[in-house]
């Protein structure tokens, strides 16, 4: 894991040796720990504690109970008001609490929900104590689920919008939030202000700089093609890819992020040299279509090597996956060479498939996203029937998707009926 240098405000209550010791340990892993006030001797640490917290991302309260309390788990007031400053302050999941010898049924109700989880320490001095402590840390504040980054769009954008004014989350936790939020802004046609969003942040340096850097180029070809409705002028293609050649992911610390924004940098000069080759003469087509095929096979390569690393990236991957085999199949087809674009739409048809099944499973509650998915794999499905063989498969494909149009239609029209409702009304109070 690459080093995040994140502030990480440490509670003890009783414990004043295992919280530095779990700050040392946490500052071998990169991060910045603050053990919150100071030693126990000292008298006035109020204002002091309150300025330490509000610095911090992350928090680790190690949670100790009196020590002449057996029938519950009671704690001193100083790490009671931190807790639950803490909670109200940083998103829940950035905050971790560590039950020393206390079992969690003995929490009073109100505390129950947050990430707790007990500790014995049996025989462990503080040092081997601190090592577990660090190790957990560590591991759960990895990778957040890409998924779920996309699923919260609304969210996602209000933490990068607010970042400067109010740094509920980490540098790192945004540098995420950014890259992996761009298919939502695509879905929801929100490119430009994600773009504007990402622009009062130009000053980010390190991780979170390289991130928006990269994010902003590959925005700006949805941008410049209006979500990919029109070819990439060759001025903006020239831009884009000049940008787009720089290394982003040699400034990013931590090993998943580097690989995925390798990733999407290699994606992003492949569907540049797509976009442009539909507007492009025919002689200079071939040249922008192989360009293509050559970055969407460096796509290819890149995300397989993360999944081998990283098993739990491979539903994210299948979505990506499923662009790059698209794109490869356009270019095949118009190249001429037809049963390497048949192959192509079949494995964007299986990737798309994994994706939207296991998306729908995942976050139901997301019409929005689901709608779109869905769409976008029916499609790949009519694109492919063209190359099917079998002609009781390509009816099957037709009539499935024939289905699916007369609801779409039904929908549409209902929203359109409404629209008329809305106008007349509004048009009858402004007359």
């Amino acid at each position: 894991m690459g080093q995040h240098m994140e502030n990480v405000f440490i509670a003890w209550s009783g414990n004043y040796e295992l919280a530095t010791c779990v700050a040392a340990q946490l500052e071998k892993r990169g991060f910045h720990a603050i053990v919150g006030g100071g030693a126990p001797h000292d008298m006035y640490i109020g204002v002091q504690v309150q300025t330490q917290m509000n610095a911090c991302a992350y928090a680790v309260i190690l949670a100790q109970k009196k020590p002449d309390i057996t029938d519950h788990a009671e704690f001193s007031d100083n790490v009671m008001f931190e807790w639950g400053y803490l909670i109200s302050r940083l998103p829940s999941k950035n905050v971790f609490v560590f039950l020393i010898d206390t079992g969690e049924r003995e929490l009073p109700s109100d505390l129950i929900g947050s990430w707790i989880i007990p500790v014995e320490r049996g025989e462990a001095d503080n040092e081997e104590l601190s090592l577990d402590i660090a190790n957990q840390f560590e591991i759960e504040i990895q990778s957040l689920d890409k998924l779920e980054i996309l699923s919260r769009w609304k969210e996602m954008k209000s933490a990068i919008k607010r970042h400067e004014a109010r740094r509920r989350y980490s540098d790192y936790e945004i540098a995420q939030f950014s890259l992996f939020s761009l298919k939502s802004a695509y879905y929801h046609d929100e490119m430009p202000s994600f773009y504007q969003a990402l622009s009062n942040m130009s000053t980010a340096t390190g991780t979170l700089g390289a991130v928006i850097e990269l994010t902003q180029a590959i925005a700006s070809i949805f941008i410049n093609t209006a979500n990919l409705a029109r070819p990439l002028e060759i001025e903006d293609y020239f831009e884009l890819t000049t940008a787009l050649s720089q290394p982003f992911e040699d400034r990013v610390e931590e090993d998943d992020l580097r690989q995925w924004a390798q990733i999407l940098r290699y994606d992003a000069i492949s569907l540049c040299n797509i976009m442009v080759a539909s507007g492009e003469s025919e002689e200079e087509k071939a040249f922008y279509y192989e360009e293509s095929l050559t970055w969407g096979r460096k796509t290819l390569e890149a995300i397989e090597a993360n999944i081998a690393e990283t098993p739990e990236n491979e539903f994210f991957a299948d979505l990506m996956k499923s662009y790059q085999y698209r794109n490869q199949a356009k270019a095949y087809h118009e190249l001429g060479e037809v049963d390497e674009a048949k192959e192509c739409l079949t494995l964007a048809v299986k990737n798309r498939e994994r994706f939207y099944f296991q998306y729908r499973r995942a976050y139901p509650e997301d019409s929005v996203l689901r709608s779109k998915l869905s769409q976008e794999y029916y499609l790949s499905l009519l694109e492919s029937a063209k190359y099917e063989d079998n002609p009781l498969e390509r009816r099957k494909i037709v009539a499935t998707v024939k289905k699916l149009m007369r609801s779409w239609k039904e929908d549409f029209e209902r929203q359109q009926a409404l629209f008329e409702m809305v106008r007349k009304a509004y048009d009858a109070l402004t007359v």
